[in-house]
């Protein structure tokens, strides 16, 4: 069976998709959720984030887990992650969002991480969203964005139980898309350590050092669950092909699986109308199969 690809366009005039999604999806109200800071730990370093929860419920509901991309925060570009996950609790679903050690508000040195590091901080968030009295552990969903969507592949091929996966922009081929990054890059030292300074951040050598051991492609090759990725079309960070080979990987397991291509779309989704248009996609995604 032929994988479906769906193109997205922008529009010459602005339609706030959003706000209607919000407006029309059952139990929208925007106090019908709490928000709660949380902290867990991986390797004693604590790991901050934020906790979404329905309001109006009598019993567990389902959960999102999502990972933010490189150099990214718990919030993420365009607040897409915070504005999303107050859309998912208003619509009787879970979220947890959270920094990877070394970013935003969690412990740890920006240097020492390694994508490796991310998929412990990962293991280390969704034991905690599993153990959650409020949580049914049997309905998680993922989420990732850019080298999360990295994250969220080698993460789902440890949870096969995970009900529904959504990848935004996501890298396919880390050593392709870090090493001239970071070789281009101006090399320091600190402490005795080499570094890369990339906009002002200190990248440790062993992120270097460990792209070549990182594949998601073949971590996801025999994930099954309904699988959704979101690329933009003139992406230049991660190009549109990555989007595709993830989703062709993905729909020969589930038929389900697919890409949405976003015409026009940067690494970020950098318009109104784009950004919308990823959030509602997401949103109904995972209302539709947690």
């Amino acid at each position: 069976m032929k994988m479906e690809t769906r193109i997205t366009k922008e529009r010459g005039k602005r339609i706030p998709i959003l706000l209607c999604a919000i407006l029309l999806l059952p139990g929208s109200d925007i106090m019908s959720q709490t928000e709660k800071p949380v902290v867990f730990t991986r390797d004693r370093l604590r790991l901050v984030g934020v906790l979404h929860l329905p309001k109006k419920t009598h019993a567990k509901v389902p959960a999102v887990l999502m990972l933010h991309g490189f150099t990214g925060n718990k919030a993420e570009t365009h607040f897409m992650y915070a504005r999303l996950a107050r859309l998912l609790a208003n619509n009787g679903i879970a979220v947890l969002r959270f920094d990877f050690a070394g970013s935003g508000d969690s412990q740890g040195d920006f240097a020492d991480m390694t994508i490796l590091t991310e998929l412990s901080d990962a293991r280390a968030a969704l034991r905690f969203l599993r153990r959650q009295k409020e949580i049914d552990a049997a309905r998680l969903g993922l989420l990732g964005f850019s080298m999360g969507g990295c994250v969220a592949a080698l993460l789902a091929r440890e949870n096969p139980d995970l009900k529904a996966l959504v990848l935004w922009s996501p890298v396919a081929h880390p050593e392709e898309n870090f090493k001239s990054l970071l070789q281009n890059a101006r090399q320091k030292t600190e402490n005795g350590r080499p570094m890369f300074d990339i906009g002002g951040l200190a990248v440790g050598k062993p992120f270097l050092e460990i792209l070549p051991q990182v594949q998601p492609l073949q971590a996801i090759t025999k994930f099954t669950a309904p699988s959704l990725v979101i690329h933009g079309s003139k992406d230049q960070a991660v190009p549109l092909s990555a989007g595709q080979e993830y989703a062709e990987l993905l729909h020969r397991n589930n038929p389900a699986s697919h890409l949405e291509v976003i015409e026009n779309g940067d690494h970020t989704f950098s318009s109104l109308d784009m950004v919308d248009r990823v959030l509602t996609l997401t949103s109904e995604w995972f209302r539709k199969y947690l």
